[in-house]
């Protein structure tokens, strides 16, 4: 029996999304299902790339596929972020790919600002993140 995108789909509407609540297909998360074969390929959009229940989403779209569609050989689940690139209407300077920034400051010298920088551009690498830093002291 064929695999079909919607027997796929069905399986990833039993996929709860664990912190907002109902299931992946319900909230658009799913971008893209692509089958060759036996093999089924998903792209699920999450909502920040820090996403802390990345890897328990991932493992349970993958089970649900292999329990409902018990025809796939394999699933490869790829997962994104869709990132809003700005909170209010001003516009920015075009900065060439650049969805996000993150200020961090302080009007007082000598409180760890380049450290908090650094350890918080760590820490979103370290989930998937993208990061850059532009440490500048504009009064010193």
């Amino acid at each position: 029996m064929a695999i079909t995108r919607q027997a796929v789909e069905d399986a990833l509407r039993t996929v709860p999304e664990p912190e907002l609540g109902g299931d992946l297909v319900s909230r658009n998360m799913v971008r893209d299902i692509h089958i060759e074969g036996t093999k089924v390929a998903v792209q699920i959009m999450l909502t920040t790339p820090a996403c802390p229940m990345k890897k328990v989403i991932s493992d349970n779209v993958e089970a649900a596929i292999r329990q409902l569609v018990p025809e796939v050989t394999d699933v490869v689940v790829n997962m994104d972020a869709n990132v809003p690139s700005s909170f209010g209407s001003r516009p920015r300077a075009n900065l060439g790919g650049v969805r996000n920034i993150l200020a961090i400051a302080s009007g007082k010298g000598g409180v760890g600002k380049s450290t908090v920088t650094t350890l918080t551009a760590i820490a979103l690498a370290a989930t998937g993140a993208r990061v850059g830093i532009f440490d500048a002291d504009i009064y010193g």
